[in-house]
């Protein structure tokens, strides 16, 4: 018989490492996209309905402290340079300060009004926009694979077909790529054409192999990190009575620490302006487009 047709014991040994890698590489992911897309939600709600409200007033107290810092230290330097804190002065920080803080009371705002999954989603959107096109081709690349007529697979990958059609839909690049990474990576590692046609069976199998191990080990240390931070190290914490009551009294104490910051700057805002910083009006000399270079040009790059 033809030596094509007899496999050596040594291919068939390297045929069952490939293919254990496979596996393996298959099981991690799979966790990962479970880790990711299950569980990591299922969390973020439970730590919302203990201490969601707690949470948003220290953000809220911490952009407090921020913008009242702000406001002291232009004044301060400002009365450091010998310049008078007239009303028109005061109304001119405070409206340049506002201007500067606009954009985080905004998402501050949205914080409050969102629940874990909606505000998960916004940070989703805001930091993998897709600037290359990739969303498309990866949604391709999934729906051949995972499509009835195509896949022989159809009771195994049925459960991520609403998956990719709502990550399509959201424009949700970071969970396209883990099904992506989840359901199509395997035909990439089988991929022999990506070999010389030169190399033996042996050796193909051979270059695969380490190709598949690189691939283990990275994919082992991604979900060994995932797995040791937030949200995912407090799963037994938010089961655990004492662990809670700790944790709340603790975002007490910051918040309490960010009320004595706000208390401390209105102190110092009210020995600067005498009072008057909050009822000064912006003074309509001043052309809105103008504000922000004219304040600064005066503020930091005056030759007092």
């Amino acid at each position: 018989m033809p030596d094509s047709i007899i496999s050596s014991p040594v291919t068939e040994e390297l045929r069952t490492r490939a293919k254990e890698l496979r596996l393996a590489i298959r099981t991690i992911l799979d966790e990962w996209y479970t880790l990711q897309n299950i569980v990591r939600p299922r969390l973020l709600a439970e730590y919302d309905n203990h201490f969601r409200e707690i949470e948003i007033e220290i953000q809220q107290k911490t952009l407090e402290s921020s913008e009242i810092g702000r406001r002291v230290e232009l004044l301060t330097l400002k009365k450091e340079r010998g310049e008078k804190l007239t009303p028109e002065i005061i109304s001119l920080v405070n409206t340049f300060v506002d201007k500067e803080f606009a954009k985080f009371h905004k998402r501050i705002r949205e914080a409050y009004s969102m629940s874990a999954e909606q505000r998960e989603q916004a940070a989703i959107k805001e930091n993998h926009t897709d600037t290359n096109g990739e969303l498309p081709k990866l949604y391709r690349a999934i729906v051949k694979k995972l499509h009835p007529d195509v896949s022989t697979e159809t009771d195994e990958f049925s459960k991520f077909w609403h998956s990719a059609q709502q990550a399509f839909e959201n424009k949700n690049l970071q969970k396209m790529r883990s099904l992506y990474s989840l359901i199509c990576s395997e035909s990439e590692q089988t991929d022999t054409r990506k070999y010389p046609d030169s190399l033996s069976e042996t050796s193909r199998l051979e270059a695969e192999i380490k190709e598949l191990e690189i691939h283990l080990e990275r994919e082992e240390r991604k979900l060994s990190r995932m797995k040791s931070e937030e949200p995912f190290i407090l799963e037994s914490s938010l089961k655990n009575g004492k662990w809670l009551t700790e944790h709340r009294q603790k975002l007490e104490y910051e918040l309490h620490k960010k009320n004595a910051e706000i208390n401390q700057f209105k102190a110092l805002m009210k020995q600067l302006t005498g009072g008057k910083w909050e009822q000064a009006s912006t003074p309509k000399m001043i052309e809105q487009e103008n504000l922000d270079q004219e304040f600064m040009n005066s503020t930091y790059f005056s030759g007092r």
